[in-house]
């Protein structure tokens, strides 16, 4: 099944290259959608950066595409470089927006190249746009399962996508872990592969996350291809992603990952604790002290983040200790423990009497 993409073609041609610090395209209408691209320099290398340029706010609205950028030569002898961006929903909902490296500065302005003459360089610009109202495209169903306390420090989603095999990509609504907005995004990478990622709503985020995405299988011989995804650092216009498995793989009937051209994928999100926590903790103690001479301790849960209950505290076989509801409801789920990740099931818990402070 192929689905309807429309592609343009376009050149910019940039003078005093030398001089670069940021230079906008005119606007390029897709489909109707407007776009724009940008070159910049940023530290040693030079970036682009592409836009759905389209304004209205006054209703939801997202568009998958996908980009490559090449660097023309002023030798005919020589061939062009280019970089292929895989493909990416942009939306009104923050990020409508993607930056990608391109070349580093010392390689734009390497003489054998050819790429750089009296200090201008050219360069061809393809956007593909999937069209939105085809009813052949891929759609995401996305499903809470399970979420782990208030701050849903730990949350299972269930996708489904529709439609695979004219997959370019799609994302899911925002959720909030960690109160910040984040969303999953699926899509067929042009090394042909199924990848899948998070990103982010706000500029940029330091925080520690593990996600486990699994792609299910029908098969009882094959069960789940599983892919962990661990970053600290999140930006706006930047998904964290990882490949799943080949294009090939993934439509080989034997495997099961395809049925009724739809595949599933569910996702373990672990938000670990944001870059500035140890020292607000050390503030919150600071203005709490505890009594002088009381034998007593604060314990903070690495789920939750918060002040264990002394009431309310569980051990594992391995030592770590939790809220007794957060490590009951992880085990439930991913069945191993979230600080070193051995396996666990419920009967390895027991509770602990330590002289704990709430």
């Amino acid at each position: 099944m192929a689905l309807a993409i429309s592609e343009i073609n376009f050149p910019l041609t940039i003078p005093n290259i030398s001089n670069l610090d940021r230079i906008q395209s005119s606007e390029i209408v897709i489909l109707g959608i407007p776009w724009q691209v940008e070159i910049f320099k940023e530290d040693t290398c030079m970036g682009v950066s592409f836009r759905c340029a389209k304004k209205d706010n006054s209703s939801q609205w997202s568009y998958a595409a996908e980009t490559s950028v090449k660097l023309l030569s002023f030798d005919r002898n020589q061939s062009a470089f280019e970089k292929q961006y895989d493909p990416y929903i942009f939306c009104n909902v923050k990020p409508a927006r993607i930056d990608k490296y391109f070349i580093s500065w010392a390689n734009l302005f390497e003489a054998n190249n050819k790429s750089v003459k009296n200090d201008t360089i050219q360069l061809e610009f393809k956007i593909k746009v999937a069209d939105p109202n085809d009813v052949k495209k891929s759609i995401m169903i996305f499903k809470p399962l399970y979420k782990c306390c208030e701050d849903s420090v730990v949350s299972v989603f269930k996708l489904t996508v529709t439609n695979i095999d004219a997959l370019m990509a799609v994302r899911t609504p925002s959720f909030i872990m960690r109160n910040n907005p984040w969303a999953l995004i699926v899509y067929k990478g042009w090394s042909n592969s199924l990848f899948a990622g998070l990103l982010t709503g706000n500029d940029f985020i330091s925080c520690n996350v593990r996600v486990l995405f699994k792609l299910m299988s029908s098969k009882a011989n094959v069960g789940s291809k599983e892919v962990i995804l661990t970053e600290s650092m999140f930006t706006d216009n930047s998904p964290a992603m990882r490949g799943l498995v080949s294009w090939k793989d993934l439509f080989d009937a034997q495997n099961g990952f395809v049925n009724n051209n739809s595949v599933v994928i569910e996702v373990e999100i672990i938000m670990g604790k944001p870059k500035g926590t140890a020292s607000l903790a050390k503030k919150r103690r600071a203005a709490n002290p505890l009594e002088t001479g009381a034998n007593l301790v604060r314990l903070e849960c690495a789920i939750c983040l918060n002040n264990i209950n002394k009431d309310d505290a569980s051990s594992t076989k391995c030592g770590h200790i939790f809220c007794t509801a957060c490590i009951k409801g992880v085990i439930q789920n991913r069945k191993r423990c979230p600080s070193c990740n051995s396996e666990l099931d419920l009967d390895n818990l027991h509770r602990v009497y330590l002289p704990v402070a709430n």
